[in-house]
């Protein structure tokens, strides 16, 4: 008798294990055909900063669109992807990770990414910053705002990120932000606040944002 409990519960376990393993990619896991094609990225310098494809000679830049191609094609891997940076899996360099989310990344990927801009990792903060400024995703607006509105004294390099992202979100939300902002106590924020304001398309009303719905931001 016990012989047969214990070989029902080691069936359990198998299709459990099973089951699980299929949903790697939905669940927060990184499934072997996302890990190959990470291991299949182009060597580069300084992968932790944004790459600027076009100084790139054009045999590394054809690598690299290959390889952004081969990435495109894995369901769900920009969702895998910002699962596992959030996790402190840092699979691939920020550079080449920047182009593959900024070519592929969809709307599943936002909650992710704003729960990296707490990361203790502060180039993976700014990653993050830069990424959703560039998906362009309206729920990034007020984590991203917050956190140059209400902390007191931002990292200088944290700024230009940060209004840089505002301004390329648009929109009423942002550019209320950005029109606060020009009132900021800290003259590097004000004055990049009113250039990229000034950018900007004027808009055919300016509705007041609601200061009750804002809530505190991380610290960069």
């Amino acid at each position: 008798m016990n012989i047969r409990i214990n070989r029902l519960l080691s069936l359990i376990a198998l299709v459990v294990t099973l089951l699980v393993g299929c949903d790697s990619q939905v669940t927060g896991g990184v499934d072997i055909r996302t890990r190959e094609w990470l291991q299949r990225a182009p060597v580069m310098n300084r992968v932790d900063s944004a790459v600027d494809m076009s100084t790139l000679e054009v045999a590394l830049r054809d690598r690299i669109n290959n390889w952004l191609e081969m990435g495109a094609a894995i369901p769900h891997v920009s969702v895998v992807l910002c699962r596992a940076l959030h996790r402190g899996e840092v699979l691939v360099g920020l550079g080449l990770l920047e182009l593959a989310l900024c070519q592929f990344a969809d709307a599943e990927c936002v909650p992710s990414l704003i729960e990296c801009l707490d990361s203790p990792d502060r180039k993976v903060r700014l990653f993050s910053v830069r990424v959703l400024g560039a998906l362009g995703d309206e729920r990034a607006v007020d984590c991203l705002g917050t956190r140059l509105m209400y902390q007191f004294s931002p990292p200088e390099n944290s700024v230009s990120s940060l209004l840089y992202a505002l301004a390329r979100l648009d929109g009423v939300e942002a550019r209320l932000y950005l029109s606060e902002l020009t009132s900021h106590w800290d003259s590097d924020i004000s004055n990049l606040a009113e250039e990229l304001l000034q950018e900007l398309p004027e808009l055919p009303q300016q509705p007041t944002r609601n200061q009750n719905a804002v809530s505190g931001g991380g610290i960069f």
